[in-house]
């Protein structure tokens, strides 16, 4: 029956992907409860020393949530959705330059900031209530334009001249479909893989926080809730990258057991592993996968052993094989308690993380980590 189900899956997502050539089957990956292991260490996935970037905190930039987090070849991109509604823009040390706000009802101006993507020196930013994107201009500091959609949707990423639309089961004008690629030079919006409403019109109304991100350059992924595969989106090309299967043999990535969120509530891939976070009733379990071989490790707890097992508080990101992730200076003052008898293996990060907390306040910004992903 398994197969059956992956059999008639491959053949409706190929549908709605157009120009899409699958090369073998889709790998399927277990998850496997009872091998969760009390901590699982991403220092295994890690190439070379850490980066520590403290965020610099002035009156112009006081963050209040960071929603998301993204590099460019000049800047760090750190968007504040829920508290100040701002896009904040630093240096690649941490040194505040400016914050993108324009808010308003008009042309160029935002209400309510949904996700970013970045392309060249533009930054793409949803407001997700009046269903457009503002474009801004990161070296001109200036609004450019205003991008209209029809297509409602709650991620987007940027390859080439396009951007793809994550759409997590709504539906739309031009029809019932999870991903849209909508053309900048055309101005056109394409439906891909298509789903029947009415299959999902009983499912729990759940929305991922970050449904899609950026492999690389060249690649992005996507994931949905009531579905179990992940894809990849290659350019011109949407297919199915592979399958993870559930202990509970529901084979979707969302659903709601006894008021509860069952299945990935976050993932983010790399060229060489996917690393995310799978709810079970009211417990978090993190799992690692290596995509040379689609092994898998799973843990209660999300650790850097190599920075004295430091657990990973918040939301983490991979992009262009960089792991990031942030934490707030409460939370790392009382990390700094036990640095006597901390244990580095490089003496290096341990000096450096120390000088950074204890020149700074309770309330400054968070300080950012990122290392790159073998």
């Amino acid at each position: 029956m398994k197969q059956l189900y992956l059999f008639i899956l491959v053949v409706f997502c190929c549908i709605g992907c157009q120009r899409n050539t699958l090369q073998g089957p889709i790998p399927t990956i277990a998850m496997h409860p009872d091998s969760c292991l009390k901590s699982l260490d991403i220092s295994v996935m890690m190439k070379d020393s850490i980066e520590v970037i403290k965020l610099e905190t002035t009156d112009s930039c006081l963050i209040g949530f960071i929603n998301k987090i993204s590099f460019t070849d000049k800047y760090i991109l750190v968007s504040d959705a829920r508290v100040s509604q701002k896009i904040y823009l630093f240096d690649k040390e941490g040194k505040f330059i400016r914050y993108i706000s324009n808010k308003g009802n008009g042309p160029g101006e935002y209400s309510v900031i949904g996700d970013f993507t970045i392309k060249g020196d533009s930054v793409f930013i949803q407001d997700y209530y009046q269903n457009k994107y503002v474009v801004y201009d990161m070296v001109a500091d200036e609004i450019k334009d205003d991008i209209p959609y029809n297509t409602h949707h709650s991620g987007v990423v940027a390859l080439d001249n396009y951007l793809y639309f994550i759409s997590n089961y709504f539906t739309s004008p031009i029809g019932d479909y999870n991903c849209f690629r909508y053309d900048l030079s055309m101005r056109k919006t394409e439906g891909y893989l298509p789903f029947t409403a009415d299959r999902i019109a009983n499912e729990p109304a759940w929305t991922i926080n970050h449904p899609c991100g950026r492999i690389d350059k060249l690649k992005s992924f996507a994931y949905y809730r009531s579905n179990d595969t992940i894809y990849q989106i290659d350019k011109l090309t949407v297919s199915p990258q592979c399958v993870i299967h559930f202990p509970n043999g529901e084979d979707r990535t969302s659903s709601t057991q006894g008021g509860h969120i069952s299945g990935i509530v976050h993932l983010q891939q790399s060229a060489g592993y996917i690393l995310g976070i799978y709810t079970e009733g009211k417990g978090l379990r993190y799992f690692l996968i290596d995509k040379r071989d689609y092994s898998s490790q799973m843990g209660k707890l999300l650790r850097f052993n190599s920075l004295d097992r430091k657990s990973i508080n918040n939301e983490f990101f991979l992009e262009d094989n960089y792991l990031i992730f942030w934490d707030t200076m409460q939370s790392l003052k009382l990390w700094r308690r036990y640095f006597d008898k901390a244990e580095f293996t490089n003496p290096a990060d341990k000096q450096r993380i120390q000088s950074i907390i204890d020149l700074s306040q309770d309330d400054d910004n968070p300080v950012i980590f990122r290392c790159r992903v073998k």
